[in-house]
């Protein structure tokens, strides 16, 4: 996920991307490292990663860079 999303911004190409991971007691560290690369990411959650998706869509809105339909 990491490299898919620095290839993406080397392309110029710039995507709001949250991470649920769920799993043993690894995913604790996969989500440290997620975050260390600028990616938010949530262990044992799937609620929290929607809600941050939809903050970062309201930020979005409210600061114009997403039109309103």
């Amino acid at each position: 996920m990491v490299e898919v999303v620095e290839q993406m911004k080397g392309k110029g190409i710039v995507k709001p991307v949250v991470a649920s991971l769920a799993g043993d007691v690894e995913v604790e560290e996969a989500a440290e490292y997620l975050y260390q690369h600028g990616i938010p990411a949530y262990a044992y959650s799937t609620e929290i990663p929607v809600a941050v998706l939809g903050a970062k869509y309201q930020w979005a809105r409210g600061a114009g860079l997403i039109p309103a339909v």
